[in-house]
C-alpha cells in the first residue's frame, strides 16, 4: 500500500472594489482622524502588555479594549448569531484591530494571535483567515468566529506562529 501525504490549503481571493478611500469625504475624514486616535490610545495600552509573554499556556484574547465602533459592531455580530441560532459569537472577547471602515461605515477588523518582533516566529509562515470579506455573507464570520474559539481552547496549535483572523 502506498503511503502519501495530502497538504491542503484553502485561500480566499476577493474583491475590494466596495471599500472607497476615506480621503474623498469630508465626513469620512474627520472619523478617520477619530479613529486614528483611537488606535493611538489603543497602541498606549498595549504598551505594557507587549513584555508579557508571547504565548502562555493559556491564550489571551483581550489584551487591549475595543473602540465604541468596534464593540457595537460586536452587537452586531451577536445580533446576527442570535437570528440563525448560532449562540454567543463572543466578539466582544478579543481585542480587535481597526483603521478603516467599509464604505458602509463597518469597521474592517482583525485579531493577532502572535507577534511579529518574537523572534520565535517565522513570519514568512504567517496563516491569515479572511472571513465576512463579502457584506451579505454571514457563515464565514462564523466561521472564524469558530476558529477563534477552537484556537482559544488549544493554544498549543498555535504556539510560535503568527495567525491574523479577519
Amino acid at each position: 500500500m502506498n503511503k502519501f501525504l495530502t497538504y491542503t490549503s484553502i485561500l480566499f481571493f476577493t474583491s475590494c472594489s466596495n471599500i472607497v478611500p476615506v480621503n474623498n469625504n469630508p465626513q469620512l475624514v474627520t472619523q478617520d482622524k477619530q479613529i486614528d486616535n483611537q488606535v493611538q490610545v489603543s497602541t498606549q495600552k498595549m504598551t505594557s502588555i507587549e513584555k508579557a509573554p508571547d504565548f502562555p499556556l493559556e491564550l489571551k484574547t483581550k489584551t487591549f479594549e475595543n473602540s465604541k465602533k468596534v464593540t457595537e459592531y460586536c452587537s452586531k455580530i451577536d445580533k446576527y448569531f442570535k437570528k440563525y441560532k448560532w449562540g454567543k459569537s463572543h466578539c466582544e472577547d478579543y481585542s480587535w484591530n481597526h483603521v478603516r471602515n467599509s464604505h458602509l461605515g463597518n469597521p474592517i477588523i482583525w485579531h493577532t494571535i502572535g507577534k511579529e518582533s518574537n523572534p520565535d516566529i517565522d513570519v514568512q509562515n504567517t496563516t491569515i483567515i479572511l472571513c465576512g470579506v463579502h457584506g451579505d455573507e454571514v457563515t464565514p464570520i462564523k466561521f472564524c468566529f469558530d476558529i477563534l474559539k477552537d484556537l482559544k481552547e488549544n493554544p498549543k496549535i498555535v504556539e510560535n506562529k503568527l495567525v491574523i483572523i479577519a
